[in-house]
């Protein structure tokens, strides 16, 4: 995706992001972000997404999720969670990653 104040989404080898009419995300180059409600993301320095509903976010190793105060994020396909910028794991079942 490109950052470009609405939703312009483009699809590479390492790079995906699927496309709502809500939300923007910034390339790096190096992550996925799929839309699974409505939220946005942004590009600055290290990636976060801020999340009103449900989202998942695929993490490079570069970028942080918040979520309502709570830190969630999949981890190459793998769904993994950060919570308080550390990398705990924990399952949610009313969350949904998208590949």
């Amino acid at each position: 995706c490109a950052d470009r104040g609405d939703s312009d989404c483009a699809d590479s080898g390492v790079f995906s992001c699927a496309d709502r009419g809500d939300f923007d995300c910034a390339d790096r180059g190096d992550f996925d972000c799929a839309d699974s409600g409505d939220f946005d993301c942004a590009d600055s320095g290290d990636f976060a997404c801020a999340d009103s509903g449900d989202f998942a976010c695929a993490d490079s190793g570069d970028f942080d999720c918040a979520d309502s105060g709570d830190f969630a994020c999949a981890d190459s396909g793998d769904f993994d969670c950060a919570d308080s910028g550390d990398f705990d794991c924990m399952h949610r079942n009313r969350r949904r990653y998208y590949r």
